[in-house]
C-alpha cells in the first residue's frame, strides 16, 4: 500500500474466508498495483496508495456487499486529514466497485475507456489528500473502532433535519389529548408491550409515573404471548417460569395469584437416530443409546480436549467442544443448532452456549446422573420442574395490561413507532402510524424494546451513515410453530423433544399438554407444536398454512413420532424477530448502537432481548425493564446492559447476590 500506512487504523479487520483475495484486480490508468495480501491486515479489503487512489474489484457482486457491509465500510465515511469521503458501491457493466466520493464526485477516479479492459478506472492526482490521510490517524487519534470520524457525529444536532418541521405538521396528537403538552412530557413512552415493556410500565405506574405503551401489534406479550385459535393455546417456543433473581419471581406472583400457576415437571429429551436421550444428559442413558464402545470414544474425545482444547473458544464450536468433547458435541450440539440459527456452529459467537449451558460440562453432567435425583436448581439446565401460567405465559401479560391501564397508564394496539424526534442530547416526541394515521407522543423518556437496529433507524434527525451500517449489519432469527391437533394417546410425557435429525426442518416438538392441560380444550386431545427456525422472508416462511401442516405431519411420521392418519387439524403461528444473531460482528454493531444512543438521546432506554439484541431469558428481560425504572424514578446508576453477561449471574449466583451492581 506505498506509504499509506495509516490504512491499518482506518478499516476495520475484514477476515480473509469472507472473500477470495485471487479475485482481485486493478485497473490500467495512473493506479497503484497491489498484490494480495495475507493475513487479516485491513488494507486487504482497500487501500490507497501514497502516488494516487487504488480501486479493487471483486468479480461476485454479491461478495462485494456482502463483505462491506458486515465490515460496515459501505455508506461509512473515513476523514483524511480536514476532509472526509464516503465509500459507495460503483457498478460498471455488472461488475461491482467500491469507490470514495467526496461532494458527489467520485474522489481520484474517472470513467476511462480501454480496448482491453472495458470501462476502467483513472486516477486523478490525489496527492495532497493522501498525503494527509497517511499521517492524519496519528495526529488526530482514532475511535474505538479503528477508524476517524469525519466530524464529530456524537454531537446532538442543533437544527431539524430537512422535511422535519413539515412532516411534524401532518402528525396528529394522541386522541383525547385535552392535557397539555406539557404534561405529556412527564410521560415515559415504552415502546413494545412484551414482557420487557409491560414490566417497565408497571413499576412506573407503582411509582405515579404515567407509561405510554405503543405495541404494533394486536396483542400483548411479544413473543411471550399466549397464541390462540378458538379455545386451542399454544406458548411461542415454551417459557418456563424459573429464575434466580428474587425481585423477578415476586412479580410473577404480583401480577398473577398463585392459583394461577401451576407446579410442572420438567422432562425434556433428544431424539438422534431413532432413539431418546435424556436431556440433561444421563450416563446410563446415554451409555445404554450410544453403546459402550462409542460412549468410551465420547470419554475419551473429552478427555482429549482437557488436554487439547479447541483454538477458538470464542465460536459456538468451540466453547461446546471445549466442554463435551468433539464426539459429543457431534452428535448432541452440532445439528439442532445450525438448524436454529441456520449457520455453521462455528460462525456463531461462543456467547449464546455461556449463556444457555453455564457451568455443565461432561463431568459435572455425569455427576449429576449418578447422584440421587433431586430438585436441581444450581445449574438452570438441570432443573426438574418450574412454574407455568394455566393458560400460558400469555396469561401473565395480559393481566400486567390490565394492571397498568388501571394505575392510569395507556396501551396502544397497532401502533407501529415510524420515528423518534430528537433535539439537544434526548429524544422529544415519539411517533407511530396507525391504522387512522401518524399520532404525535411527547415523551420525557422511551423506554424501548423494540429491535435496537429499528430504534436507531428510526431517529430523526439520522444517526450518521456508520450507525446506520452498524444497525443493518444486527441480524435476526425468525420463527414459526405448525401445530398438530392429535388424540391424547398420540402425544408424549416430554413437555419438549429437540430433534436432532438433519433431513428434517423440524428443530423441536412442544407437547402443549405436558406444560398444561388447560392449554387444551378436548380432554381427549392433545397439541403438538412443531417449531421451524426459519428467516422471514425464506421458502418455511412465505409457505401457505396448509403446506406448512402438511409438511409438519410428514416429517413427524417420517420420524416415527406420529402414525400415519392420527392428525386431525392444524395451524400455524409466525413470530419474527424470535431470536438476536450472535454472528461474529454482533458486539461491534451492538456497540457502536449503543454509545451513539448514549451520546445523542440520554433519555432512550433500551431493554429486553430485541431492544438490547442479547439473548435473554423471560427473567433477565424483565430485570432490565426494572432496573431502567430505577434509573429514572431513582436515580439509581444500574447498567442494565451487565445482565445476564457473567456466567455466575445467570447459573451460579445466589439470589442475596442477584442485583447488578451500579
Amino acid at each position: 500500500t506505498g506509504k499509506a500506512t495509516g490504512t491499518a487504523r482506518w478499516h476495520r479487520r475484514v477476515p480473509d474466508a469472507d472473500f477470495d483475495q485471487r479475485k482481485r484486480e486493478t485497473f490500467p490508468g495512473r493506479l497503484v498495483r497491489v498484490k494480495p495480501l495475507t493475513g487479516n491486515h485491513p488494507a486487504g479489503f482497500i487501500a490507497l496508495g501514497w502516488w494516487n487512489t487504488m480501486v479493487t474489484s471483486i468479480s461476485e457482486p454479491r461478495e462485494v456487499e456482502f463483505v462491506a457491509r458486515r465490515a460496515r465500510l459501505l455508506g461509512a465515511p473515513f476523514r483524511f486529514g480536514r476532509l472526509s469521503v464516503v465509500l459507495q458501491r460503483h457498478s460498471v457493466r455488472g461488475d461491482v466497485h467500491l469507490r470514495f466520493v467526496l461532494d458527489g464526485e467520485v474522489l481520484g477516479v474517472a470513467a476511462h475507456r480501454h480496448p482491453q479492459f472495458g470501462t476502467a478506472a483513472r486516477a486523478r492526482p490525489v496527492v495532497r489528500l493522501v498525503g494527509l490521510a497517511a499521517t492524519s490517524g496519528a495526529s488526530e487519534g482514532v475511535g474505538r473502532h479503528r477508524w476517524s470520524m469525519p466530524h464529530d457525529a456524537a454531537a446532538p444536532p442543533s437544527h431539524p433535519s430537512a422535511g422535519q418541521a413539515e412532516r411534524a405538521a401532518k402528525v396528529s396528537p394522541p386522541e383525547g389529548s385535552a392535557v397539555s403538552e406539557q404534561n405529556q412530557r412527564a410521560n415515559t413512552v415504552v415502546i413494545g408491550a412484551g414482557p420487557a415493556g409491560l414490566t417497565a410500565a408497571y413499576e412506573l405506574g407503582k411509582r405515579d409515573h404515567k407509561a405510554v405503551v405503543l405495541e404494533a401489534d394486536a396483542v400483548v406479550g411479544g413473543i411471550s404471548r399466549t397464541a390462540r385459535v378458538g379455545d386451542w393455546r399454544f406458548d411461542i417456543g415454551g417459557h418456563r417460569f424459573f429464575t434466580k433473581v428474587k425481585p423477578v419471581r415476586d412479580l410473577w406472583h404480583e401480577i398473577l395469584p398463585d392459583e394461577d400457576f401451576l407446579l410442572r415437571p420438567r422432562m425434556s429429551r433428544i431424539f438422534y437416530r431413532g432413539r431418546f436421550y435424556d436431556y440433561p444428559l444421563r450416563a446410563f442413558n446415554a451409555l445404554r443409546n450410544l453403546g459402550v464402545l462409542e460412549a468410551v470414544r465420547c470419554v475419551l474425545s473429552y478427555l482429549w480436549v482437557r488436554i487439547r482444547p479447541p483454538k477458538d473458544l470464542t465460536t459456538f464450536e468451540g466453547y461446546i467442544a471445549s466442554k463435551f468433547g468433539w464426539r459429543l458435541y457431534g452428535i448432541f450440539f452440532k445439528t439442532y443448532t445450525e438448524k436454529v440459527w441456520g449457520v455453521p456452529a462455528d460462525q456463531i459467537q461462543a456467547d449464546w452456549a455461556a449463556q444457555r449451558v453455564k457451568n455443565l460440562d461432561l463431568l459435572r453432567a455425569i455427576i449429576n446422573s449418578l447422584a440421587p435425583r433431586r430438585n436441581q436448581k444450581e445449574i438452570t439446565s438441570l432443573i426438574e420442574e418450574f412454574e407455568y401460567p394455566r393458560h400460558g405465559p400469555g396469561m401473565m401479560w395480559e393481566r400486567c395490561h390490565e394492571l397498568v391501564e388501571g394505575q392510569g397508564g395507556e396501551v396502544h394496539f397497532h401502533h407501529a413507532v415510524s420515528r423518534i424526534e430528537h433535539a439537544n442530547g434526548v429524544a422529544t416526541d415519539v411517533i407511530a402510524e396507525t391504522p387512522t394515521g401518524e399520532v404525535r407522543f411527547p415523551c420525557g423518556n422511551v423506554v424501548s424494546s423494540m429491535p435496537i437496529p429499528r430504534l436507531v433507524q428510526a431517529m430523526d434527525p439520522a444517526p450518521p451513515a456508520e450507525v446506520l451500517a452498524a444497525a443493518d449489519g444486527l441480524a435476526f432469527r425468525d420463527f414459526l410453530t405448525v401445530a398438530l391437533v392429535v388424540p391424547e394417546t398420540a402425544g408424549f410425557p416430554d413437555n419438549w423433544i429437540y430433534i436432532h435429525a438433519p433431513d428434517v426442518e423440524v428443530g423441536r416438538v412442544q407437547n402443549f399438554r405436558s406444560w398444561s392441560p388447560q392449554m387444551v380444550p378436548d380432554s381427549g386431545k392433545t397439541c403438538l407444536g412443531l417449531e421451524y427456525f426459519v428467516s422471514e422472508g425464506d421458502e418455511l416462511w412465505t409457505s401457505s398454512d396448509d403446506d406448512l401442516v402438511a409438511l409438519g405431519t410428514a416429517e413427524m411420521e417420517r420420524l416415527g413420532l406420529l402414525e400415519p392418519g392420527v392428525v386431525e387439524q392444524g395451524f400455524v403461528v409466525r413470530m419474527p424477530k424470535a431470536y438476536p444473531m450472535y454472528d461474529a460482528f454482533y458486539r461491534d454493531n451492538v456497540d457502536v448502537l449503543r454509545d451513539w444512543l448514549a451520546a445523542n438521546v440520554a433519555n432512550v432506554h433500551p431493554v429486553g432481548r430485541n431492544g438490547m439484541h442479547r439473548y435473554n431469558n423471560q427473567d433477565h428481560s424483565m430485570y432490565t425493564a426494572m432496573l431502567t425504572v430505577e434509573n429514572i424514578v431513582d436515580g439509581t446508576a444500574h447498567d442494565v446492559w451487565e445482565v445476564n453477561v457473567e456466567a455466575e449471574y445467570h447459573e451460579e449466583v445466589t439470589e442475596e447476590a442477584a442485583e447488578v451492581s451500579s
